[in-house]
């Protein structure tokens, strides 16, 4: 019986002993703003049963992504295969330039630091010259039978008691009473709007 125990613990210890990244990778990646970033970390002799793969930033207290689940949209792990857990980060900020660390949590805590660095200015997002025209509004044709001579109108208070208003030329008012009704006046128009 103490061999077989024996014989689990060595097999344990070389499957954790053979876990290792890939080497030769690139750990520094320059990118735009923008752009999208990549930065490819390879694991190899993983039991994913007992082992979770985690990538953090430096200075962030919290992971950027805990196994494939990432908590951001711009970040994700799109796992071409088995191995892959590059992190991929979509439309780069300057925020975005530091060290990550793709981590390997087992037994014993294993690291591959990969150096982002994000250049360039971020792109202005002013609208079109097309909407910024300050374009004068066409004049409205004004006939004889359209104009509203000034007149004093009477209307009822929410309270119900009568009130009087001027509405000349100038003057563009809302009268409102306790059915619902809006008068507006304006310039050159008599709008009487009933609602049910």
């Amino acid at each position: 019986m103490f061999d077989v125990v024996n014989s689990k613990q060595s097999a344990n210890a070389e499957k954790k002993t053979n876990t290792y990244f890939f080497a030769d990778v690139e750990t520094t990646i320059h990118t735009n703003v923008g752009e999208k970033a990549e930065l490819p970390c390879l694991v190899y002799g993983i039991d994913l049963s007992s082992t979770v793969i985690s990538w953090w930033k430096a200075g962030d207290f919290q992971e950027i992504s805990l196994g494939l689940e990432a908590r951001q949209h711009r970040f994700f792990l799109p796992r071409r295969f088995y191995e892959d857990w590059t992190l991929v980060i979509e439309n780069t900020e300057n925020k975005d330039t530091g060290f990550y660390a793709c981590q390997i949590n087992s037994d014993k805590l294993l690291e591959k630091i990969f150096y982002l660095n994000v250049t360039g200015k971020v792109p202005d997002t002013t609208a079109d010259a097309e909407f910024l025209k300050d374009e004068e509004l066409p004049k409205p044709t004004v006939r004889d039978t359209d104009l509203i001579t000034p007149k004093t109108m009477e209307s009822s208070s929410p309270t119900g008691t009568p009130t009087t208003q001027t509405v000349n030329s100038q003057t563009s008012k809302a009268i409102s009473h306790t059915f619902g009704c809006i008068l507006s006046f304006s310039v050159m128009f008599l709008r009487l709007c009933i609602t049910s």
